[in-house]
């Protein structure tokens, strides 16, 4: 064999062109860029801010980390999807529970690794253990948009959606009161505008008992809207 540095370098590297290596066990073998560039990409071992990668099965049977799938199994078209089940685990086997967590008020993109045009959007509308196994979430979706069907055995990334607004609550009191609790569920401390019936700004104490419920007092009861950002 040649030294290396007698090789023409080659400046355009495309999907088929082969690298020699060897695999686990010390045989050699010869690899595609594409081959290596599937790896790090349904891996997770590139990392890109905010995305997570599944592996989708058909057969839920077969499960392990890493895995998404339907909890009767089969396959689907996106615009078909009301529940999924996600691994606790990514494909790196890394645990990503409380980022998974923190954007299950979202809207968030599914897409293939493989081809994005094939894609999702959808508004997560529930967010539980898996009662079946507690290494597993149980996603509620609503779709709004996307393209195609899940296949079985390919990769598919999830992303927060880039189009997500800065979250908003409207609470209507409609019964007279000094002392309002109200439960936004916008996981944050919000700006707080409040109303009464006639449209005039009232001001307030406001309490936020935690990132989801205020309480706001008044010197006397009244109705009105609280309007939360």
């Amino acid at each position: 064999m040649a030294r290396i540095k007698t090789y023409q370098q080659d400046f355009n590297v495309t999907d088929f062109d082969k690298l020699l290596g060897s695999d686990s066990t010390g045989a050699t073998r010869n690899y595609t860029a594409k081959n290596i560039a599937d790896y790090f990409n349904n891996y997770n071992k590139i990392g890109i801010a905010g995305q997570m990668s599944f592996k989708f099965i058909s057969n839920p049977g077969a499960k392990t980390y890493g895995n998404v799938f339907l909890e009767g199994g089969g396959v689907s078209a996106i615009s078909s999807l009301n529940k999924l089940i996600f691994s606790k685990s990514n494909t790196a086997n890394k645990i990503i529970f409380d980022f998974f967590s923190y954007i299950s008020s979202q809207k968030i993109l599914l897409f293939q690794l493989n081809d994005p045009n094939i894609f999702g959007e959808f508004q997560i509308t529930t967010f539980n253990n898996w009662v079946t196994d507690n290494s597993f979430i149980e996603v509620g979706l609503s779709y709004v948009g996307g393209n195609g069907s899940l296949s079985a055995d390919e990769f598919y990334g999830i992303a927060p959606s880039v189009t997500n607004p800065d979250k908003t609550h409207k609470h209507i009191q409609t019964s007279s009161s000094d002392v309002w609790t109200i439960n936004h569920n916008l996981n944050k401390y919000p700006s707080v505008t409040v109303q009464d019936s006639a449209g005039s700004i009232v001001i307030g104490e406001i309490t936020y008992n935690s990132k989801n419920t205020i309480t706001l007092t008044f010197n006397g009861a009244f109705s009105g809207e609280a309007h939360l950002n």
